[in-house]
């Protein structure tokens, strides 16, 4: 039903103007001015469609802008917030434990006990903290509240917030998870400029540069696991973590220098503050460690004990532990082996689901790998791809297939295993398969060299295959060259003319007929005297040796005996006369003398014969 009635009129015309209807509405036609709605044009039924929400600010809501809604701006945070997280990871060297680190914040932050700001940025360090513990790492709770800039009191309390939201229980921490960090700090000390090292005396650095730290830090660890394997030192002296590392770190350096360090309270006092603790706890934690070792270098009686008397002992306690720390270490840890492998503690129990048939009784092999360690794992690799290059590369030559194995040389013949050579003699019948392969099989199994296939047999190869021997007696001279072959061989006049003309013009003849002939010496011929001169030997001062032999007096015969030169004309000795003893240079049975190229050499003298006589005379017989 429409509502009818007289037409407004525009206020801004006069009466009488125009006026039309447009989009529901009356408009002027003079001033274009909009009237209200024509009550002639209102629909009697209810309009079916959902009003939209105007974009427009409301004066009973705020604005409702895109981007600026709540669950953008929620999304924005938790973004930022990740972002944040994995920024801390990264400054710590351990970026894989950020996303376990972003998923407790997600669920600290789902309680809805904590909000956004400065509260969320404390959470989120909070939760990598705890992640860091979880992971059996030191948890750097001091260093990050210094990188979220909020006290470490603050860390604490929320520390414990989110650890009673979450319904976590952290295991209490170790000594071995500081050690990395004093390693890395004395590390950074030692190794910076000057400015730095200020923080420790200059005596201390001087005698801290020349240890090993990493052969420290593994002594630390040593000791540490030991402390922990104590039946009485479950918890060590009842001390914290941070100042029982720092002592025994302070222990483990003074064991690697095997002596005392000067200025050990500023040691103390350096690593204290890494952990933002006091130098007393630490002290007093090393000097109950001290003790307890001392106590135990008792039961060894090749270390020095300690000995007060009067008040004053022969050797300090501090050096006797220095110089024990480590003998007390492998004389611990052998104890326990030795417990272990008697106690058989270690041994799997026997359970019918991991029962194998295997002789091996399980407690041996628990000693077995306790002995040898862990088994290190081999990659296994696939030749496909490799045999298939080289296949592409050179057809010919390939490695034997694995079905050829089984029919292999065994291992006590002459040849190589990996050569296939089938002996039906040795009953062994080849398999039918063999014979299906194609020839491409046989070419990728050869094993032989391709230099054996590309250097063809010589003649008198193939005469010895065929005949079965290479002797005289199945090969002759004359077969070994055919007819006219040693003439082809060997070089006419007009060849060796045409040579020594090409030698002449470039200098080779020249060269050849200025070296000397020199033929190879061997050993124990003489070398023919040269213009005949007789050679003496280099090896003897003759000078001397006739003025200590005497061979100016006045017996030229006894002189000659006595001395070398006349020794040096004997080739031939024969002793005819055992009772005389005389000797016949004109004899010529027995040599005692040669000349060779490295002097004179004079035979052995040989003993009398069972029979009796001589040699020579046997011989002359």
């Amino acid at each position: 039903m429409s509502i009818t009635g007289p037409p407004p009129a525009c206020p801004q015309c006069p009466p009488g103007s125009p006026l039309i209807t447009q989009e529901c509405s009356l408009v002027c036609t003079n001033c274009g001015h909009v009237l209200e709605k024509d009550p002639s044009f209102i629909d009697p039924e209810p309009s079916n469609l959902t009003p939209h929400s105007s974009l427009l600010k409301s004066s009973r809501s705020s604005w409702n802008l895109a981007g600026q809604n709540k669950e953008v701006t929620h999304r924005r945070n938790i973004y930022l917030i990740n972002e944040f997280i994995k920024s801390l990871a990264h400054a710590f060297s351990v970026p894989g434990i950020a996303p376990r680190a972003i998923t407790l914040f997600t669920q600290a932050m789902s309680t809805g006990q904590f909000s956004w700001g400065n509260k969320a940025k404390v959470i989120a360090g909070v939760c990598l903290s705890i992640a860091l513990r979880e992971s059996h790492r030191p948890d750097f709770l001091a260093d990050i509240s210094s990188l979220v800039e909020q006290r470490l009191t603050h860390m604490k309390r929320s520390l414990a917030s989110v650890l009673s939201v979450l319904g976590i229980i952290l295991v209490p921490s170790v000594p071995q998870q500081h050690l990395t960090t004093l390693h890395s700090h004395l590390i950074s000390i030692l190794e910076s400029s000057q400015q730095e090292q200020d923080q420790l005396p200059f005596s201390l650095v001087s005698e801290l540069k020349p240890l090993s730290i990493r052969s420290a830090e593994e002594t630390a660890r040593s000791l540490t696991d030991l402390l922990a394997r104590a039946s009485s030192y479950s918890d060590p002296l009842g001390y914290a973590a941070t100042p029982t590392a720092c002592a025994v770190f302070i222990l483990s350096l003074e064991a690697e220098a095997r002596a005392t360090l000067s200025n050990l309270s500023h040691l103390a006092a350096c690593f204290a503050a890494r952990f933002n603790i006091g130098k007393g706890i630490v002290m007093r934690c090393y000097k109950s460690l001290q003790d307890e070792l001392v106590r135990w270098s008792e039961e060894l009686n090749w270390l020095d004990a300690y000995d007060s008397k009067r008040g004053r002992a022969k050797v300090a306690k501090r050096l006797l532990v220095a110089r024990a720390l480590k003998d007390l270490i492998t004389w611990k840890d052998d104890i326990w082996r030795q417990k272990i492998t008697v106690s058989g503690c270690l041994a799997i129990a026997e359970c019918s689901k991991y029962n194998d048939d295997s002789e091996t009784p399980l407690v041996e092999k628990s000693e077995k790998s306790l002995e040898e360690g862990p088994s290190r794992k081999r990659r296994k690799l696939n030749h496909t791809i490799g045999d298939a290059a080289h296949f592409l590369v050179d057809p010919l030559i390939g490695p034997i297939p694995h079905i050829l194995n089984f029919h292999s040389t065994p291992t006590d013949s002459p040849e190589p295993q990996d050569t296939f050579h089938p002996k039906p003699e040795q009953g062994r019948k080849i398999p039918d398969v063999l014979h299906q392969l194609p020839l491409t099989h046989w070419l990728l199994a050869s094993s032989a060299p391709i230099h054996s296939v590309r250097r063809l047999p010589s003649r008198l190869q193939l005469l010895a295959v065929a005949r079965g021997g290479s002797s005289s007696e199945e090969i002759t001279d004359s077969e070994l060259l055919t007819d006219d072959e040693w003439e082809t061989i060997r070089r006419t006049s007009p060849e060796i003319e045409e040579l020594l003309e090409q030698w002449r013009l470039d200098g080779t003849l020249e060269h050849i007929q200025a070296e000397p002939h020199k033929s190879r010496k061997s050993k124990g011929v003489a070398e023919p005297n040269v213009g005949g001169k007789e050679t003496k030997s280099k090896r003897i001062n003759f000078d001397a040796f006739e003025q200590f032999m005497g061979c100016e007096e006045e017996n030229p015969q006894l002189s000659a005996f006595m001395g070398i030169e006349s020794v040096e004309h004997l080739e031939w000795v024969n002793f005819a006369d055992v009772d005389d003893e005389v000797l016949h240079p004109e004899s010529t049975n027995v040599s005692i003398l040669r000349n060779t190229a490295e002097g004179e050499v004079i035979d052995d003298w040989h003993p009398m014969s069972p029979i009796g006589g001589y040699a020579s005379d046997r011989d002359c017989d």
